[in-house]
């Protein structure tokens, strides 16, 4: 028993019993009394310090954290790091112009990425419970959206083929216009990769995605009625205008001609908006010949922005060609 300034302290447990005596008649316990309550602690109060810590600690630990988790969490991060970087050197090669500007909204894409999965790094590694609420109700990962995964994987795979393909063409060449063409070709299919690769992350990681369910594109194929189709088309028409669509070919052979098509569109909202659309090659009844689709187009609020890309066809097609036709739906 130690009477230290007035305090009692027993050196076998860390406890320190109020100031006495007391006003109300207190009178602390005798040395037998604190054994049978606290018992012999053998180890001391160093030992009672650590078994403290470690009991607190404990229900800090997240019952749902995985340590497989959080190391393909930072492998990802890694990835979109070095993606980011990859991205940063390219677009320092240009001083202005559409490929500049495509790369830079790819750079905003990924560093958005990185930015969702570095916090839920954080809050995974701090046991931080997230939770996401989007107008009022609280955002689920359904299992018909982890469905989609594979498919979106499956795009990607395209997409990594067709932009490796795009850079052995513009090896062919060292300037003039089919090299600029080439060059934004593969500006954009990136882009749409980043974009997809961010959807698929998304859900992997029960992150939220947002897209306007009234603003989504119908998908081909669903049955509504007149009234809600005119209703869905006049809602997007109040905020997107194709101002006009041109369609011309830069290169051709004896197999192939590449169509290259320009497509002005305005955006006559005030929030930005990314769009997909669809470019039509029609014969002279209006049939469709072929046909080129593009994700991902970025859009800010009250710009009129010009989109373009290339199509490839084949020789016996081309001659069919009498016009270029645009549709424009909102992805979000």
């Amino acid at each position: 028993m130690d009477f230290r300034k007035g305090k009692l302290f027993h050196p076998s447990c860390l406890t320190f019993l109020p100031d006495f005596p007391l006003t109300n008649g207190y009178a602390p316990p005798k040395r037998n009394t604190l054994l049978r309550r606290f018992g012999r602690i053998q180890g001391g109060p160093m030992f009672i310090r650590a078994s403290l810590i470690v009991f607190l600690l404990a229900p800090l630990v997240s019952p749902s954290f995985s340590q497989s988790t959080s190391a393909q969490l930072g492998t990802d991060i890694r990835e979109l790091e070095l993606q980011i970087k990859e991205a940063e050197l390219e677009n320092g090669k240009y001083s202005g112009g559409l490929v500049k500007a495509l790369i830079e909204a790819r750079i905003q894409i990924l560093k958005q990425t990185d930015a969702m999965l570095s916090q839920k790094l954080k809050a995974q590694a701090n046991t931080v419970n997230l939770t996401y609420t989007i107008e009022g109700k609280p955002f689920v990962v359904t299992q018909e959206l982890k469905a989609t995964v594979p498919n979106i994987e499956g795009e990607l795979k395209k997409l990594d083929s067709q932009i490796a393909q795009q850079k052995i063409e513009a090896a062919k060449y060292s300037g003039g216009l089919v090299l600029a063409m080439t060059l934004s070709t593969i500006a954009q299919l990136e882009q749409t990769k980043a974009m997809l690769d961010q959807r698929r992350l998304s859900i992997l990681y029960s992150l939220p995605q947002y897209i306007s369910p009234t603003q989504a594109p119908i998908p081909a194929g669903t049955k509504t009625t007149p009234a809600a189709a005119d209703s869905a088309a006049a809602q997007q028409q109040l905020q997107i205008q194709i101002v006009d669509i041109d369609a011309k070919i830069t290169e051709s052979n004896s197999t192939w001609s590449r169509f290259a098509w320009k497509l002005t569109v305005k955006n006559l909202s005030a929030v930005p908006h990314e769009l997909e659309a669809t470019i039509e090659f029609q014969d002279t009844d209006g049939f469709i010949v072929d046909s080129d689709r593009e994700y991902s187009l970025l859009i800010a609020p009250n710009e009129e922005h010009v989109f373009t890309g290339t199509k490839l066809l084949k020789a016996a097609s081309v001659g069919k060609v009498a016009k270029t036709y645009a549709k424009v739906g909102i992805r979000r």
